[in-house]
């Protein structure tokens, strides 16, 4: 419980920086996620970050699988280091 409690502190944490609220990311997750694309994508927005576009990239990929996203939720973001090296085999 206090390691949840710690994870869910830690700011910026991917709900912040995607913009939707933990407990709403079923419902608004693909909605947020397609805001935030149309502002950052480099051929929408040729003034836009690429590498918060990329970042916002990888945090819908994380939130968007539930096993990832209880991943994330209850080990933070150092799992996804094994999460990312575990997939690309």
């Amino acid at each position: 419980y206090c390691l949840i409690d710690f994870t869910r502190k830690l700011k910026p944490n991917y709900y912040s920086i995607i913009g939707v609220p933990r407990s709403d990311v079923d419902e608004n997750l693909k909605s947020h996620f397609r805001h935030n694309m149309i502002h950052l994508h480099p051929d929408k927005n040729p003034e836009g970050d690429i590498g918060r576009f990329l970042k916002i990239k990888q945090i819908y990929e994380i939130l968007n699988e539930e096993v990832n996203r209880v991943s994330y939720d209850v080990y933070g973001p150092s799992v996804l280091k094994t999460v990312n090296l575990s997939s690309s085999n």
